[in-house]
Order: C-alpha cells, then sequence, then structure tokens
C-alpha cells in the first residue's frame, strides 16, 4: 500500500512534492516550518490488511526502525543524514526526516547517459569511486553492512553543473537506503536480502539453496563494484579501452567470483584518492607547459613602445 500525503497531514512540514515510492511507503520532498530548510520525509506504512483485518506488518516495522537506529549513529559526508524520526500511530507510520539531495539518484544519472549514448570522464568516475568506497569504509569499520548498495541508493547532494573544470566543482555524493543494514560482520538471518540483481555470486548461491543469506563485507564490495560497472558503463563482451588499466582492473577485483580475491573498501578508497591526486598533478602540469608555451610565442612577438 502506497501512503497519500493528503491523508496524513504533517504540522512541522509543509509538502511540495513526491519524489518517489515503493510498496510499503513514499519519499516526499517537504519544507521544515521553523527555518523553511528543504527535508526528504520517508513514510513508511507498517499496517498489513489481510481479508479485511489489519493489523502491524511486523518485518516492516522493523525495517523502519533497523534504518532509524542505524542513520542516527552514523556521521559521514557521504552518508545521507537523519534529522528526525516520527511514528505516526493512527495512520501506522513510521516517518523519517533526511537530508535532501537536491541532485537525484546516481540511477537516474546512469540512464541518462545511456540514452545519449555518452560517457563520464575518468576523472569522474574515480571521483564517485573515491566517496562511495570512502562511505562504505566508514559503514564497515563500524561493523555495518549495508546490503543493498546500488546506484538508486546512491544520491547527489546537489545538482551536476553542465559544464565543470575541476573535481571540487561536483557535488557530494550520499549513500542512503539503510532499510536493511546490518550491525555485525555476518548481516545474517533475514529474508529481505537486497536487490537480487546486485547480489554477490556468494549469496545467490546460498539463496537458490534455501538458505538466509550471510551478508558480509565482501558481498557490499561486489555491490559496488557492479555499480562502479555501471557507472563506467563498461560491457563484457566488448575490449574496455575506454578508461585505464587501473580503473577497469579495480573494477575487475571488486566483482571477482571469488569474495577472497575482493578488496577492501579502505583499499578502494586509498586507490581511487591517489589516482585523483595522480591524475590532477598531471593536469597541473600540462596547464604550466600550456602556459609557458604561450609566454614564449609572446615573448617572440614585436613589442612596440609609444
Amino acid at each position: 500500500m502506497v501512503v497519500t500525503n493528503t491523508l496524513h497531514p504533517d504540522r512541522d512540514h509543509e509538502f511540495y512534492k513526491e519524489l518517489g515510492h515503493g510498496a510499503f511507503g513514499v519519499v516526499s520532498k517537504v519544507q521544515r516550518r521553523s527555518d523553511h530548510k528543504w527535508l526528504a520525509r520517508k513514510d513508511i506504512s507498517y499496517l498489513k490488511t489481510v481479508h479485511g483485518l489489519t493489523s502491524v506488518n511486523h518485518s516492516i516495522a522493523a525495517s523502519a526502525r533497523k534504518e532509524a537506529a542505524l542513520l542516527r549513529v552514523l556521521d559521514h559526508p557521504n552518508i545521507v543524514r537523519l534529522y528526525d524520526v516520527r511514528i505516526v500511530p493512527e495512520a501506522g507510520l513510521a516517518r523519517l526526516y533526511m537530508e535532501y539531495c537536491a541532485g537525484g539518484s546516481l540511477e537516474n544519472s546512469i540512464d541518462s547517459l545511456a540514452k545519449s549514448n555518452a560517457f563520464l570522464g575518468e576523472d569522474f568516475v574515480w571521483y564517485i569511486f573515491r566517496q562511495l568506497s570512502s562511505a562504505v569504509y566508514y559503514l564497515h569499520h563500524n561493523n555495518i553492512i549495508h546490503r543493498d548498495i546500488k546506484p538508486a541508493n546512491v544520491l547527489f547532494a546537489n545538482r551536476i553543473p553542465k559544464t565543470w573544470s575541476r573535481i571540487a566543482d561536483l557535488p557530494t555524493l550520499k549513500l542512503a537506503d539503510f532499510g536493511i543494514g546490518a550491525v555485525g560482520g555476518s548481516g545474517k538471518g533475514t529474508k529481505t536480502f537486497g536487490t537480487m540483481f546486485y547480489l554477490a555470486p556468494e549469496i545467490h548461491a546460498q539463496i537458490s539453496k534455501g538458505k538466509n543469506p550471510r551478508h558480509n563485507r565482501e558481498s557490499d564490495i561486489y555491490a559496488l563494484g557492479l555499480t562502479m560497472f555501471e557507472v563506467a558503463r563498461m560491457d563484457k563482451k566488448k575490449e574496455k579501452s575506454r578508461y585505464s588499466e587501473k580503473l577497469k582492473t579495480l573494477i575487475g577485483l571488486c566483482i571477482a567470483e571469488n569474495p577472497e580475491d575482493r578488496p577492501s573498501a579502505r583499499y578502494i578508497c586509498k586507490v581511487a584518492e591517489e589516482a585523483l591526486e595522480s591524475r590532477e598533478k598531471r593536469r597541473r602540469a600540462r596547464d604550466i607547459e600550456r602556459v609557458k608555451a604561450a609566454n614564449k610565442v609572446e615573448d617572440q612577438q614585436p613589442c612596440w613602445i609609444m
């Protein structure tokens, strides 16, 4: 059941528009009346109706509590911030008030690129890789497994500028949707196990055997790698020569069949940071050479003093 905003008014926030909806609720853009700050409100319906009888869906209620509990303790620039949580018992709603990200999802950006047959520059790809791996490293360092990393759960804090010349011009990325996240190294014992396409091979194997999947850091890394595979619009069937071997190799390691071959989030973040620094140094060196060449041409021109 998708919850509509008009049936459940919000005294402290003014509804602006719906941003998206799913099976259990809706995400809306709202404005906090006290200071006019834009927020994203996630309404999660925890009621179910069977044969005309309404009762609490304990699985969804637990998911809402888990997402709120996780977001309350997380503090990282690349993770969506939670501001407030409210329960509306008469509507069977849990309302999460979160940081609003005006730039939309990474999934939308990937779809737009595909439609126009365009590709991101390698600097931008490394930038995304660094920010996401930084968020995942922070989670893993705090013994938290996300379990549903995918482009739809990655948001841009602001809109991507049409033209940009420096990495600093790009908006910050935010990892979102911790509804099925888990505290602990295994993340086991749940029937809600993420999006099938982004599940690691070992998780698929467990599901095919009728077992509850045991998510871990390595399965998060696989989902991160597959996300980056889509960002780079790589194709296993074709020669992937658009990007550097370093980038292609790192993405390939992340989606390795054997989980033991996948790198840690800390290693990925380090490699991405070094790659960006190296590319920036080369860019500055080229800029200096261009300035020198331009000055040399000017020096060869006659200068008339009146």
